[in-house]
């Protein structure tokens, strides 16, 4: 089992579909879904093309592959194929299920690392990040994650990727505490625990632990805001936008325009974060 199997495996988070918190998060998704491809910039793609290809990347159990596909469809007459990229196999494997259940086709997929996605040697339409999943990347390999994507969208693709401000909800609202309590019920109670910051890295190290199962993983999370992501997509594609949610501290970005910048050139980590200076 790898660390990415272990951290959800204690940290409880909602992308079952088969189970009733899992459908409303679908549903909700499919809503904001559906605000997405009324952008000017995934419009573009939707009007031109028959047959569409969704990359999930971090893609999960696939709520959000489904969700985008499901809100193409209702509006658009084009073929669907899928690719979900994520590291849990266990994952992929309900993604594959949800995805032949939801949507009656066969995604394709990789557990694989997205920070090199271009090894893949994949293209595609349109890009997904969904599900906040940016604190899993410090700043470099935010990087490299947005450089291997844009080349994988071509010249004219698009990127969604859901964000919120955590400079402000966490920081600034509660502060980043020493022990946090995240998930409680009468078979688990799942802490974080603070262990450090890594300041050339730019991230916390937390301490997840369910104090009932005594299962633990250390964590290394970056807490990002919306400026922050938004600018890394802007070094690769040309064109960047946001559509908020009812609260304007959260919502989807949306990037298109590739550059064709070759993502070849982050192989390799600049010397502030290579093994000596750890």
């Amino acid at each position: 089992m790898n660390e990415l199997e272990k951290f959800y495996r204690i940290f409880k988070w909602v992308e079952d579909i088969d189970t009733p918190e899992g459908r409303k998060r679908l549903q909700e998704s499919i809503e904001k879904m559906s605000k997405a491809i009324n952008h000017p910039g995934i419009q573009e793609i939707l009007v031109r093309k028959e047959k569409i290809t969704i990359i999930d990347i971090c893609s999960g159990k696939g709520i959000g592959f489904v969700a985008l596909a499901k809100a193409i469809l209702q509006r658009h007459d084009v073929g669907i194929e899928v690719i979900a990229v994520d590291l849990r196999q266990s994952a992929l494997e309900k993604a594959e299920e949800y995805a032949e259940k939801e949507l009656g086709i066969k995604v394709k997929t990789f557990a694989y690392d997205v920070t090199r996605l271009w090894e893949l040697g994949i293209s595609a339409d349109i890009g997904l990040l969904f599900g906040f999943s940016t604190p899993h990347f410090n700043p470099y390999d935010m990087v490299r994650v947005v450089a291997g994507m844009a080349s994988i969208l071509g010249s004219k693709g698009a990127f969604i990727v859901e964000e919120g401000d955590r400079i402000y909800s966490i920081y600034q609202r509660i502060g980043y505490k020493d022990v946090y309590a995240e998930y409680a019920d009468e078979d688990h109670v799942v802490l974080s625990i603070d262990s450090g910051r890594d300041p050339l890295k730019g991230v916390n190290r937390r301490l997840i632990m369910d104090l009932i199962t005594g299962d633990r993983v250390l964590s290394e999370v970056r807490l990002w805001d919306i400026a922050g992501v938004a600018s890394i997509l802007w070094c690769f594609f040309s064109h960047v936008d946001f559509i908020k949610y009812r609260h304007p501290y959260s919502g989807l970005l949306v990037a298109w325009g590739p550059r064709g910048i070759n993502p070849m050139q982050y192989t390799r980590y600049p010397e502030i974060v290579s093994e000596q200076n750890r």
